[in-house]
């Protein structure tokens, strides 16, 4: 995986890990079995990931 550049550590870019990110402001419909959920705010670290599998967060 490449280093951030000064911009995008100071933005909250995510990692490049393979995983789809999407913006969402209200509750999560999945048809997946698995998601991971997330959270930035610019100029902050990134939140810990969070593994929900059927709806409930493990």
């Amino acid at each position: 995986m490449r280093e951030k550049s000064p911009l995008e550590l100071a933005t909250g870019v995510p990692d490049d890990d393979g995983r789809r990110w999407h913006l969402y402001t209200g509750p999560v419909a999945s048809r997946a079995e698995k998601i991971w959920v997330g959270a930035w705010r610019l100029g902050f670290r990134a939140s810990d990931d969070v593994v929900v599998v059927d709806g409930a967060p493990n």
